[in-house]
């Protein structure tokens, strides 16, 4: 993504300034029907489960690091980058936080009752660098390591506590020219792990590659009782795209500037990123289309195993053959293959998913012409490993009509 920036100066400048133009011929407020497809999305996508403790996201989009002079500030008291990595118990993402395009920033701000610490970024970059890579072929992205405590010294709440499930952050990167309302950690497939150490509450994040777009400005939003963009916490200026803190707002609502390195920009990259983000939000989510028969029964299926009716949601089932399987723990996954048709499909399971020591998945398919339900339910046997089972409910022949 290097550019040759004697010869191709104006041409590139120009290019910026017609992407810039395009985002900025945006409505002022956000459309309600697409925030809405963004939001939904987000909710479904199940790397975007909020995370308890001990669960990491594994993103795919490449970020590569920017050089950066500040002042540390941070004390000695709080976990490091790579400490947070590590209670996600994800160990090769640790590394990249001590590899040599990780970051430690340690930058403090502070409003209202909180205190908010950037500690560090890694990437992607790092990461194929690791042994990792060899076991994942996209491990690409930003991940940035946040630390919130309270002012005033009292503890925030265990990530196992009910006020914890009440909390609300929405940490998020942003770029100049992109309304913030629809670019943002929810809509560039983005997820984060949450832990609290000694009364400190961590977040570590990732989302997609923004180094392409490293001739504009680049932030970091920390934004507190809400889960996603909120309009009214930032300024939006239409004109030169940049977006500020709205000094009005009723709680915390800081902007952490990110000024990644200018050569990694992309204008080409950055374009068909945009376009290819935009013509995701839009494909399959017709609001005017019916959910299928099929859509219904595993939404059914599923609304009985997350209510407890494993019998109900199971009737009419049958357990396949050797689907039953011990599956051991590693780093907080159970990876799981699933055979059919003659093909094999690795699923993770995540330990933090559990509710009552038990998850399950439920999706479509064939079988012999038949169009099936399978159900994958798990149990925690509470010695690091899980029994998988898998059912399949025929549903009747593949209609073989258009």
């Amino acid at each position: 993504m290097r550019k040759n920036f004697d010869k191709e100066k104006g041409r590139k400048e120009r290019a910026v300034d017609e992407l810039i133009q395009a985002a900025l011929a945006l409505k002022e407020k956000p459309d309600n029907g697409l925030n809405q497809k963004i939001i939904q999305s987000w909710k479904e996508s199940p790397n975007m489960r909020r995370m308890a403790k001990g669960k990491i996201v594994v993103v795919m989009a490449v970020f590569c690091l920017f050089v950066m002079t500040i002042t540390v500030a941070a004390a000695a008291k709080y976990l490091t980058a790579k400490e947070v990595a590590d209670k996600a118990g994800a160990t090769k993402i640790a590394d990249a936080f001590q590899g040599d395009s990780a970051l430690e920033l340690n930058e403090i701000k502070e409003a209202g009752d909180y205190r908010v610490t950037l500690l560090g970024i890694a990437s992607g970059e790092a990461l194929t660098q690791s042994e990792v890579s060899e076991k994942i072929p996209e491990l690409e992205g930003l991940y940035a390591a946040i630390a919130i405590e309270r002012i005033d010294g009292q503890p925030m709440p265990d990530t196992r506590s009910e006020e914890y499930s009440n909390m609300q952050w929405f940490i998020s990167p942003l770029i100049q020219g992109l309304a913030p309302w629809q670019y943002n950690i929810a809509s560039m497939n983005g997820g984060y792990y949450d832990t609290v150490e000694n009364g400190i509450f961590y977040r570590l994040i990732n989302c997609d590659d923004i180094a392409k777009f490293a001739d504009r400005k680049l932030y970091l939003c920390v934004v507190s009782d809400t889960v996603f963009y909120n309009v009214e916490a930032f300024q939006y200026n239409e004109v030169t795209g940049e977006i500020c803190e709205n000094k009005d707002y009723n709680g915390v609502n800081l902007l952490f500037g990110l000024p990644i390195d200018r050569s990694k920009a992309d204008t080409k990259a950055a374009e068909q990123y945009l376009k290819e983000l935009e013509a995701s939000w839009s494909s399959g989510n017709n609001d005017s289309e019916e959910p299928s028969s099929l859509d219904l029964k595993m939404q059914e299926i599923s609304d009985l195993l997350a209510g407890g009716k494993e019998e109900e949601a199971l009737e009419g089932a049958e357990l396949m053959e050797d689907s039953v399987k011990t599956v051991k723990k590693e780093e907080g996954v159970y990876q799981y293959e699933f055979s059919s048709e003659n093909e094999t499909t690795v699923i993770q399971f995540y330990e933090t998913n559990f509710v009552d020591g038990k998850d399950f998945t439920v999706f479509s398919g064939n079988d012999s012409g038949q169009e099936v339900i399978y159900i994958i339910t798990l149990v925690d046997n509470k010695n690091d490993t899980v029994t998988i089972q898998t059912y399949k409910k025929i549903i009747g022949a593949i209609s073989l009509e258009p």
